[in-house]
């Protein structure tokens, strides 16, 4: 570690803390976040402004001095509390509480996961695509008894989410493409059908 102004030590890393004034785009979608972040980090969401407050209003500088002693003290009163614990006994305590802070704060939770909205992805791309004029896009067809196929799917998709979301979130939703297809259509398979004039294209059958 090398905190400012400090010399250059080296310790064991536990828990991070990230610390922003707004939503970070990469990490959190409008249909929440991805499963590798929701099962690791945890959330703390808070609101108002620290000029709001009448103590920092008053004298900027002691405000941040007691705070700083403040969390001093209590970080090494922890500190101390687990030294007496002893290794083992340490690490099961720690671990039990961090377990618990994640059972209560953990952001999936809180913001909900991606993975249980795909399915709420797929029905908005599906409806999408039935809605299309399809006599100019030549990427879908109308296939026999009224089914409609996706020439190239991916193609379709990725250009829906860029109709839809921003640069960020469409990072993280391409990468679920596979799946988004497969629920949006009525057997995930491309494979040869048969188009309404009796011609044959290979193509993803969408849910009617």
């Amino acid at each position: 570690m090398s905190p400012k102004n400090q010399l250059r030590q080296r310790a064991a890393i536990y828990t991070k803390l990230f610390m922003s004034a707004e939503n970070v785009a990469s990490l959190v979608t409008s249909h929440g976040v991805e499963d590798q972040f929701a099962n690791r980090m945890s959330l703390i969401q808070n609101s108002g402004r620290i000029d709001d407050r009448q103590l920092f209003a008053a004298n900027k500088s002691a405000y941040a001095v007691s705070l700083r002693n403040w969390i001093g003290l209590t970080l090494n009163q922890h500190v101390e509390e687990y030294r007496e614990l002893g290794s083992s006994e340490a690490v099961t305590v720690a671990d039990a509480a961090v377990t618990e802070f994640h059972a209560n704060r953990g952001v999936g939770k809180q913001l909900g996961r991606v993975s249980e909205s795909l399915h709420e992805i797929a029905e908005a791309f599906r409806k999408s695509m039935l809605e299309k004029n399809h006599d100019y896009c030549p990427d879908i067809i109308k296939l026999t008894k009224g089914g409609i196929g996706l020439l190239r799917p991916r193609k379709l998709f990725e250009e829906w989410l860029g109709d839809n979301y921003d640069q960020s979130e469409r990072m993280t939703f391409v990468k679920k493409a596979k799946v988004v297809l497969t629920l949006a259509s009525r057997d995930g398979e491309v494979k040869a059908r048969l188009t309404s004039d009796r011609k044959s294209f290979k193509c993803l059958l969408l849910k009617e």
